[in-house]
């Protein structure tokens, strides 16, 4: 191949370097619009096909060229999931140098699989799996993968222990394959990660063989529960237990589970795909408690190490079982002398590139302080997350927030807690300031927020919790608006010609009546009316009627039946038209008595009830409602 400059025998490397370049301009321009664009794209799927899309070119395009027209198409779509209020799916950011350390990757484009393609990738992972295993506490002589992912790190560990259990059990899995060895028991917690699930089916153990122990409240395995598994089962076993629930970031009891696994002789394997991180922090170390007793270990190198996607680690105390579980022979693989790291042995992929030059580049660039300090401050910050939630109180937090892990729901004062952190969920991901997931937590909708990059700050954390009230308080204000826009379609006038029971379920799916209502309920004598009226500017009320002697064979249910006061048509008089219309309805009814309970934003005026022969009853109380006061008065009147 010619050179530029036409002399045989050396490459062009000018396309290479200029495509690099434009590369590098385009780069620049993302990591320095991180802070303030927009974390969710706008572009909607059509727009991304159509401007990706097309026929294959018919001839060679310019490299330069390539990258420009890729750029521009694919920037719309972009989730700015490297900046610094991306909160979704434990997603990490991408340090500086492992960024620059995947360009030299790419670049250099090393095949990791054995030492003969690239001695400075094996080295390279050689020396990086050793500072992981000091750094996280976990035996020196333990045998460290370089794979894709936690998916993958719980597959290779499970393989090694489904070999080495069989082996033990006088069983070649790698050479005779499961059909007719001996049966497998896998006992896992309740809220086990679904990629554990989805690693024991890729082995052959399938979701429904697997016992499930029950958890606690915030996810954690139960110990006691683990020791009845255990006792209920023989043969070769396998605990699959956590550090970091993916919703509520809790840990199962390692050292209670240690213990137990032990005494039976099964494999205990943690999958920690971010949570054990939390070992390389003095002040969060406690939440792995005798990890280091484990057989294997599965995590995430992109999630708190914050190293790109993708890039996962799985440490195994066997190694001989980890290498049996994984390595190949041919004739042409052919291993080196004073035998070096050979990086397919110990992952399930042959070929793939060498992951290890960027672990590595993260660990050398924060070194032990650092990768504490990541984790310490990731924390520190949900903390802050959770506190800051809290100012409204509709908002509730559903975890005990002791990692990087916080648990959103939203519980308006009437309503569906469902729909209303759903529609909140929607409008923050709207306003795109920030990025959030939604998740179920035990039958419940959730909002999920993971803070796991390094480049997240306090500001971020406010800038971002603000997002999320203003969300959640304008769901709040259009529901009410809704909710008086329904009221308004009822008036008084066609409510006394029309009073009927499909009228009265409109009001009773309300939780607020049913509240209100169950305070009576049982309480009154046959033939006691009882409204509750509610509102300032407008009457909102029910009223619940006791059984009517001489109405029915049987005494009936009690009923709830909608007041409501058109506001445009009241003036100034909405106490004498409740008054009227109660009155007028305990008439209807048959009702020997009426109690009207009186609530509104301003005290109710007592002499106006009073003067039209109305007692007290009960007097004064109040009652906090989100952001109000409400005033409560009780009268009850012969009628």
């Amino acid at each position: 191949m010619a050179s530029k400059d036409g002399q045989p025998g050396s490459i062009d490397s000018s396309p290479t370097v200029r495509s690099l370049e434009r590369a590098l301009e385009i780069s620049r321009a993302f990591i320095e619009s991180r802070a303030d664009r927009a974390v969710w794209p706008t572009a909607t799927l059509e727009q991304l096909r159509a401007s990706l899309g097309g026929e294959l070119p018919s001839h060679p395009i310019d490299p330069t060229d390539v990258i420009d027209a890729l750029a521009r198409a694919a920037e719309p779509g972009i989730v700015t999931t490297t900046g610094p209020r991306y909160f979704g799916f434990v997603t990490g950011g991408a340090l500086p140098a492992t960024v620059a350390a995947e360009w030299l990757t790419a670049v250099w484009d090393q095949p990791a699989s054995l030492y003969v393609l690239s001695p400075a990738a094996a080295v390279v992972e050689e020396v990086a799996a050793r500072w992981l295993l000091d750094l996280l506490g976990l035996p020196a002589g333990a045998s460290v993968g370089f794979v894709t992912g936690c998916h993958m790190a719980n597959f290779t560990a499970l393989a090694a222990a489904r070999h080495e259990l069989l082996r033990r059990a006088g069983w070649d899995v790698e050479a005779d394959g499961l059909q007719g060895a001996p049966r497998l028991r896998v006992i896992v917690g309740d809220e086990v990660h679904v990629s554990v699930i989805g690693a024991l089916r890729l082995l052959g153990i399938g979701s429904k063989q697997v016992v499930r122990a029950a958890a606690d409240d915030q996810g954690r395995m139960r110990p006691d529960a683990l020791a009845a598994a255990l006792a209920a089962g023989e043969g070769p076993t396998i605990v699959c237990a956590q550090a970091g629930n993916v919703n509520s970031g809790a840990f199962d009891p390692l050292d209670a589970i240690a213990e137990l696994t032990s005494r039976y002789g099964a494999w205990l394997h943690v999958d920690g795909a971010f949570g054990l991180w939390a070992a390389a922090s003095r002040a969060l170390k406690t939440h792995v408690r005798e990890v280091e007793r484990a057989d294997s270990w599965a995590t995430d190198a992109h999630k708190w190490l914050n190293v790109p996607y993708d890039s996962g680690l799985v440490f195994i105390r066997h190694p001989e079982a980890h290498r049996a579980a994984m390595s190949l022979s041919a004739a042409y693989l052919v291993r080196s002398d004073n035998d070096p790291r050979e990086g397919m042995d110990w992952t399930p992929e042959s070929s793939r590139r060498a992951r290890g030059f960027a672990v590595y580049a993260a660990l050398r660039s924060l070194g032990r302080s650092g990768v504490e300090d990541l984790v310490d401050r990731c924390c520190r910050l949900a903390r802050r997350f959770a506190d800051r939630l809290r100012e409204e109180p509709s908002i509730q937090i559903l975890n005990d927030v002791v990692l990087n892990q916080v648990l959103v729901r939203v519980v308006p004062a009437t309503g569906d807690a469902d729909v209303a952190t759903r529609d909140a969920l929607r409008r923050i991901q709207d306003e795109r300031i920030c990025w959030l997931g939604g998740s179920r937590w035990h039958g419940l909708d959730a909002m999920r927020i993971s803070v796991s990059n390094w480049s997240t700050t306090e500001e971020d954390i406010d800038r971002s919790a603000d997002s999320i009230l203003r969300a959640v308080r304008s769901r709040l204000t259009r529901a009410r608006e809704e909710d008086a826009g329904r009221i308004a379609e009822l008036h008084l006038a066609s409510w006394r010609a029309t009073y009927t029971g499909e009228l009265s379920q409109a009001f009773h799916d309300s939780q607020d009546a049913a509240a209100w209502a169950a305070e009576w309920r049982g309480q009154l004598a046959d033939g006691v009316m009882v409204i509750l009226a509610k509102g300032a500017d407008r009457l909102d009320g029910f009223a619940a009627c006791g059984p009517v002697r001489g109405k029915a064979p049987n005494p009936v249910e009690w009923e709830i039946y909608n007041i409501h006061v058109d506001p445009a048509r009241r003036g100034g008089g909405l106490g004498g038209m409740l008054f009227n219309a109660a009155a007028e309805l305990g008439r209807q009814r048959g009702a020997r008595q009426l109690v009207l309970w009186v609530v509104g934003t301003n005290n109710p005026a007592r002499r106006f009830y009073e003067a039209r022969g109305m007692q007290c009853d009960g007097g004064e109380q109040e009652h906090v409602l989100g952001h109000e006061t409400l005033h409560e008065v009780r009268y009850r009147m012969d009628l």
